[in-house]
Order: structure tokens, then sequence, then C-alpha cells
């Protein structure tokens, strides 16, 4: 990805990451990122069944961001 943005990858690191965390479209899971519905809605994509919610399920602390 870093490759095709022109960026370092400590930039995507440092400053893309947490801002696309923050606004939900990608997720850490255990094993690493993945888009989340939000994220492939933004793109116009179908999201997979199994994509995850970025933290708007239900449970005692919702959406963060």
């Amino acid at each position: 990805m870093a490759a095709s943005l022109s960026e370092e990858r400590g930039t995507l690191e440092d400053v893309v990451e947490p801002f696309l965390l923050q606004i939900g479209f990608i997720a850490r899971t255990p094993r690493g990122r993945a888009a989340t519905m939000a994220g492939f809605a933004h793109l116009g994509l179908a999201a997979p069944s199994k994509a995850p919610t970025g933290g708007s399920g239900p449970g005692p602390q919702g959406r963060l961001f």
C-alpha cells in the first residue's frame, strides 16, 4: 500500500492508520487490519458477511468514534 501511495511505511502506520481507525473504516483484528462495513460502503463495494462493524455493535460502549 505504501508503494502505491508513494508514502513511507512509517507515515502510514503513524498518520493514516490511526485516522482510518478513528473514523471506523478499518478495525484491528487478531489477524491484522481489516476494512469495516463502513470502509467497504465508502469505497462503494459490497462488504463480505464477515466484515467487522467497527465497534457499532451492541455493547456497553457502543461506537467509540
